[in-house]
């Protein structure tokens, strides 16, 4: 079970990170806001580093990935508290949006994500996990990836409509 979480949280990685590749600024600005390194080159060093971190996380598991991924994530929910702390920002530059503020959503799956990891140090990679598999593995593969398609959409989209459903119920009253 947990292989599996923390497969998805890597996938989540790799997908923020290469948001972060293709598209820095957003992540540029949010970092600037609170006064650390932004850089555009910087930013896309970020980047790949959680695409490398995550593809690695899935690949070989082990001790070391799972370990330095829940840090990262320890990282990202410090940034999460500043970011809330701040509170004029307009993104958080989680998945390349300019549109999508920080939240406590995000703070809250920074944390999970962090602890899915840290449970996860000394899990299998990827190849030993398939093994294991009823249908060579292609039940869990849909469910990892779909695991991490709507854990993408609730980060990506979920701040912006809850923001929207409270502007609407304040203009209602």
């Amino acid at each position: 079970m947990s292989t599996g979480l923390f497969f998805v949280v890597c996938e989540v990685l790799i997908i923020s990170g290469i948001t972060k590749v293709l598209s820095p600024s957003p992540t540029s600005t949010a970092l600037s806001d609170v006064g650390l390194p932004s850089s555009t080159f910087y930013v896309r060093c970020l980047g790949f580093g959680e695409v490398v971190f995550g593809i690695l996380g899935i690949i070989f598991g082990g001790r070391y990935f799972p370990l330095f991924i829940g840090c990262l994530f320890a990282f990202f929910s410090i940034f999460m508290v500043i970011a809330l702390r701040n509170g004029h920002m307009a993104s958080c530059g989680c998945f390349g949006s300019s549109d999508t503020p920080p939240s406590i959503i995000h703070l809250l799956a920074n944390l999970g994500f962090m602890v899915i990891s840290l449970i996860a140090v000394g899990t299998s990679g990827l190849r030993d996990m398939l093994e294991k598999q009823p249908g060579y593995g292609v039940p869990f593969l849909i469910s990892i990836l779909l695991g991490a398609l709507l854990i993408f959409l609730c980060l990506s989209f979920g701040p912006v409509l809850w923001e929207k459903k409270r502007a609407f119920s304040r203009n209602s009253r």
